[in-house]
């Protein structure tokens, strides 16, 4: 349900994702095989999730991805990655795995 406020029930985040708005801040992307959530390691994504965007991101970079520590448990945030990521396909969850492994 939080995921999907923003990121759509589709995973499809929102139109021209990769355009910044006034604000600097890019719309939600996708969460399926087209966004780059897969280019990521778990911990990263798991971060992000909890922490927020702004927490994680390089220098110059503006997130408004809020933080959902005070909102979902660990296990819930997990969960909600485990659901993402069961709707990649093979070929894409093989690829992010890679990126796990080498993240250590």
């Amino acid at each position: 349900k939080s995921c999907a406020k923003c990121h759509g029930v589709d995973l499809k985040g929102k139109p021209n994702w990769q355009q910044r708005k006034p604000d600097g801040t890019l719309p939600p992307p996708p969460q399926d095989e087209t966004g780059h959530s897969w280019h990521h390691p778990d911990k990263m994504l798991f971060d992000v999730v909890k922490l927020g965007g702004q927490a994680v991101a390089p220098p110059g970079f503006k997130s408004a991805m809020p933080a959902f520590a005070d909102k979902l448990s660990d296990k819930q945030i997990w969960a909600a990655l485990s659901y993402i990521k069961s709707r990649w396909p093979k070929v894409i969850r093989i690829r992010q795995e890679r990126i796990n492994k080498q993240a250590g």
